[in-house]
Protein backbone atom coordinates (compact mmCIF):
# COMPACT_ATOMS: atom_id res chain seq x y z
CA UNK A 1 0.00 0.00 0.00
CA UNK A 2 1.18 3.49 -0.76
CA UNK A 3 -0.46 6.39 0.94
CA UNK A 4 -1.11 9.39 -1.53
CA UNK A 5 1.73 11.97 -0.88
CA UNK A 6 -0.78 14.72 -0.07
CA UNK A 7 -3.99 13.79 2.11
CA UNK A 8 -7.36 15.83 1.00
CA UNK A 9 -8.59 18.74 3.26
CA UNK A 10 -11.47 16.45 4.74
CA UNK A 11 -10.30 12.92 4.19
CA UNK A 12 -8.46 11.05 7.43
CA UNK A 13 -5.93 8.32 6.38
CA UNK A 14 -6.06 5.49 8.58
CA UNK A 15 -3.07 2.19 8.73
CA UNK A 16 -3.54 -0.17 10.25
CA UNK A 17 -0.98 -3.20 8.49
CA UNK A 18 1.28 -4.02 6.00
CA UNK A 19 4.14 -1.49 5.09
CA UNK A 20 3.70 1.88 3.35
CA UNK A 21 5.89 3.83 1.57
CA UNK A 22 5.71 7.84 0.20
CA UNK A 23 8.36 9.91 -0.64
CA UNK A 24 6.69 12.69 0.54
CA UNK A 25 3.68 12.44 2.84
CA UNK A 26 1.79 16.26 3.91
CA UNK A 27 -0.79 16.28 6.18
CA UNK A 28 -2.89 19.48 6.53
CA UNK A 29 -2.69 21.30 2.73
CA UNK A 30 -5.67 23.44 2.30
CA UNK A 31 -8.14 21.78 4.83
CA UNK A 32 -8.14 19.93 7.86
CA UNK A 33 -6.31 16.67 7.39
CA UNK A 34 -5.33 13.53 9.85
CA UNK A 35 -2.94 10.33 9.32
CA UNK A 36 -3.27 7.55 11.71
CA UNK A 37 -0.55 5.26 11.81
CA UNK A 38 -2.30 1.88 13.93
CA UNK A 39 -0.22 -0.68 13.57
CA UNK A 40 2.60 -2.22 10.22
CA UNK A 41 5.10 0.16 9.03
CA UNK A 42 5.29 3.86 7.41
CA UNK A 43 8.36 4.77 5.67
CA UNK A 44 8.76 8.03 4.15
CA UNK A 45 12.08 10.08 3.04
CA UNK A 46 9.96 13.66 4.69
CA UNK A 47 6.57 13.91 6.60
CA UNK A 48 5.11 17.42 6.73
CA UNK A 49 2.41 17.83 9.11
CA UNK A 50 0.39 21.16 8.67
CA UNK A 51 1.58 23.07 5.55
CA UNK A 52 -1.40 25.88 5.23
CA UNK A 53 -3.92 24.33 7.10
CA UNK A 54 -4.20 21.65 10.18
CA UNK A 55 -2.76 18.55 10.52
CA UNK A 56 -3.11 16.10 12.68
CA UNK A 57 -0.60 12.67 12.85
CA UNK A 58 -1.01 9.64 15.28
CA UNK A 59 1.07 6.81 16.12
CA UNK A 60 -0.47 4.34 18.26
CA UNK A 61 1.04 1.21 17.32
CA UNK A 62 3.25 0.32 14.16
CA UNK A 63 6.58 1.97 13.12
CA UNK A 64 7.06 5.23 11.72
CA UNK A 65 10.59 5.85 10.33
CA UNK A 66 11.15 9.04 8.19
CA UNK A 67 14.18 11.05 7.17
CA UNK A 68 12.49 14.50 7.73
CA UNK A 69 9.71 15.67 9.99
CA UNK A 70 8.01 18.93 9.90
CA UNK A 71 5.09 19.84 12.41
CA UNK A 72 3.73 23.21 11.92
CA UNK A 73 5.47 24.05 8.97
CA UNK A 74 3.65 27.26 7.66
CA UNK A 75 2.13 30.32 8.88
CA UNK A 76 -0.96 29.94 7.37
CA UNK A 77 -1.50 26.39 9.40
CA UNK A 78 -0.38 24.54 12.60
CA UNK A 79 0.74 20.71 12.83
CA UNK A 80 0.38 18.18 15.70
CA UNK A 81 1.98 14.39 16.51
CA UNK A 82 0.87 12.48 18.85
CA UNK A 83 2.91 9.12 19.57
CA UNK A 84 1.35 6.72 22.06
CA UNK A 85 2.52 3.74 21.70
CA UNK A 86 4.91 2.16 18.97
CA UNK A 87 8.17 3.43 17.34
CA UNK A 88 9.01 7.00 15.64
CA UNK A 89 12.43 6.51 14.15
CA UNK A 90 13.64 9.91 12.74
CA UNK A 91 16.43 11.54 11.25
CA UNK A 92 15.33 15.21 11.68
CA UNK A 93 12.41 16.90 14.06
CA UNK A 94 11.30 20.61 13.75
CA UNK A 95 8.26 21.26 16.10
CA UNK A 96 6.97 24.40 14.72
CA UNK A 97 8.74 26.96 12.30
CA UNK A 98 9.44 30.97 12.23
CA UNK A 99 5.68 31.79 12.56
CA UNK A 100 4.18 28.42 12.79
CA UNK A 101 2.95 26.34 15.64
CA UNK A 102 3.81 22.92 16.15
CA UNK A 103 2.74 20.41 18.78
CA UNK A 104 4.50 17.28 19.85
CA UNK A 105 2.73 14.74 21.92
CA UNK A 106 4.49 11.90 23.90
CA UNK A 107 2.51 9.76 26.43
CA UNK A 108 3.89 6.42 25.16
CA UNK A 109 6.19 4.31 22.75
CA UNK A 110 9.90 5.04 21.73
CA UNK A 111 11.06 8.16 19.87
CA UNK A 112 14.66 8.19 18.70
CA UNK A 113 16.13 10.93 16.82
CA UNK A 114 18.87 10.60 14.55
CA UNK A 115 20.38 13.88 13.57
CA UNK A 116 18.28 17.06 14.79
CA UNK A 117 15.47 18.01 17.02
CA UNK A 118 14.51 21.67 17.30
CA UNK A 119 11.19 23.30 19.41
CA UNK A 120 10.61 26.64 17.83
CA UNK A 121 9.29 29.55 19.55
CA UNK A 122 5.65 29.13 20.29
CA UNK A 123 5.85 25.34 20.01
CA UNK A 124 5.51 22.43 22.58
CA UNK A 125 6.77 19.25 23.27
CA UNK A 126 5.03 17.18 26.13
CA UNK A 127 6.78 13.78 26.84
CA UNK A 128 4.75 12.16 29.48
CA UNK A 129 3.71 8.78 30.76
CA UNK A 130 5.65 5.84 29.66
CA UNK A 131 7.07 7.24 26.66
CA UNK A 132 10.94 7.06 25.67
CA UNK A 133 13.04 10.22 23.83
CA UNK A 134 16.64 8.93 22.71
CA UNK A 135 18.82 11.41 20.92
CA UNK A 136 21.80 9.94 18.89
CA UNK A 137 25.02 10.25 20.59
CA UNK A 138 25.69 13.58 19.17
CA UNK A 139 22.33 15.03 18.74
CA UNK A 140 21.53 18.42 21.13
CA UNK A 141 17.77 18.98 20.99
CA UNK A 142 17.68 22.83 20.73
CA UNK A 143 14.47 24.46 22.35
CA UNK A 144 12.98 28.03 21.72
CA UNK A 145 9.61 27.15 22.61
CA UNK A 146 8.52 24.75 25.37
CA UNK A 147 9.68 21.66 26.54
CA UNK A 148 7.63 19.54 29.21
CA UNK A 149 9.27 16.49 30.74
CA UNK A 150 6.53 14.43 33.49
CA UNK A 151 4.88 12.13 35.13
CA UNK A 152 7.24 8.64 34.15
CA UNK A 153 8.80 9.38 31.20
CA UNK A 154 12.67 8.90 30.06
CA UNK A 155 14.66 11.31 27.99
CA UNK A 156 18.10 10.28 27.14
CA UNK A 157 20.66 12.67 25.42
CA UNK A 158 21.44 16.45 25.63
CA UNK A 159 18.84 19.22 25.69
CA UNK A 160 20.30 23.12 25.10
CA UNK A 161 17.33 25.23 26.48
CA UNK A 162 16.65 28.54 25.45
CA UNK A 163 12.94 28.33 26.13
CA UNK A 164 10.59 27.01 29.09
CA UNK A 165 11.33 23.48 30.43
CA UNK A 166 9.37 21.68 32.69
CA UNK A 167 10.16 18.75 34.87
CA UNK A 168 9.04 16.96 37.67
CA UNK A 169 5.43 14.98 38.59
CA UNK A 170 2.37 15.74 39.56
CA UNK A 171 1.15 14.29 42.93
CA UNK A 172 0.97 10.48 43.12
CA UNK A 173 2.54 9.69 39.49
CA UNK A 174 5.51 8.07 38.61
CA UNK A 175 8.81 10.36 38.76
CA UNK A 176 10.36 11.32 35.26
CA UNK A 177 14.11 10.26 34.36
CA UNK A 178 16.13 12.22 32.61
CA UNK A 179 19.73 10.68 31.48
CA UNK A 180 21.92 13.33 29.99
CA UNK A 181 22.69 16.45 29.98
CA UNK A 182 21.01 19.64 30.30
CA UNK A 183 22.18 23.72 29.23
CA UNK A 184 20.00 26.91 30.44
CA UNK A 185 20.83 29.25 28.00
CA UNK A 186 19.66 32.88 28.33
CA UNK A 187 16.60 33.64 28.19
CA UNK A 188 16.07 29.92 29.18
CA UNK A 189 13.86 28.72 32.27
CA UNK A 190 13.69 26.02 34.14
CA UNK A 191 10.76 24.71 36.08
CA UNK A 192 10.77 22.30 38.71
CA UNK A 193 7.53 20.94 39.96
CA UNK A 194 6.41 18.41 42.59
CA UNK A 195 8.87 15.17 42.93
CA UNK A 196 10.78 16.52 40.06
CA UNK A 197 14.50 15.37 40.83
CA UNK A 198 17.85 14.39 37.99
Amino acid sequence: NTPSPRTSPTDGWRAASSRNTATQLVVGVTGHASYELLGGELVTDSTWVGQGAFGRFVTDGGTHRVGDLQIGTDPQGSGGYQLSSGLLAAVSVRVGAAGAVGSFVQNGGTHQVDDALEIAAGSRYLLTGSGVLALGTNVVAQNLGSFEHQNGARFVGTLDNAGGFVFGSSSGAGLPSFDGRLTNRDGGSITLQVNGSF
